[in-house]
């Protein structure tokens, strides 16, 4: 693939060198996860919830005009019953998760400190180099526009 490099080191990385060089001109940082404990630790403060799916929570009837299946005991007690289905489903569908959050602030392996939101992101192997763990970090809120050019 391509080099990245910093003031004082080069990495090989699996990402193109024309967007290597755009991401650069908007400040994109070459970072490791060793360097950054918080990265990989979903319950530190860089880490926030999510959630996605079919249906906003305020689309969502509310929970006490419709019987919670669990709480029931006896089904008599529900009087519409593709109600309660419906809400169940609607709740299935919703995925809730962990992400990152876009104003972090990480150590570059150049010691420096940046903030912003991760936009490249290996950890473990990766095809097309032997450099494991690390992450691109580019200062500023997400999404950055690059520009491409062929330009050496």
């Amino acid at each position: 693939m391509n080099y990245w490099t910093t003031k004082n080191h080069s990495f090989n990385v699996n990402i193109e060198k024309n967007l290597i060089r755009a991401m650069k001109s908007k400040g994109a940082r070459y970072c490791k996860m060793g360097d950054n404990s918080d990265i990989n630790n979903e319950a530190s403060s860089w880490w926030e919830d999510c959630t996605f799916g079919v249906a906003d929570q305020s689309e969502v009837a509310d929970q006490s005009e419709v019987a919670d299946q669990s709480e029931v005991t006896d089904q008599s007690e529900v009087t519409d019953q593709s109600e309660v289905t419906n809400q169940s489903e609607v709740a299935n569908q919703s995925k809730s998760y962990r992400k990152l959050k876009q104003d972090i602030t990480v150590t570059t392996v150049d010691g420096d400190s940046i903030t912003g939101y991760i936009t490249h992101w290996v950890n473990g192997p990766c095809s097309s180099t032997n450099a494991m763990n690390w992450f691109i970090i580019q200062p500023g809120k997400y999404p950055t526009k690059y520009i491409l050019t062929n330009e050496m």
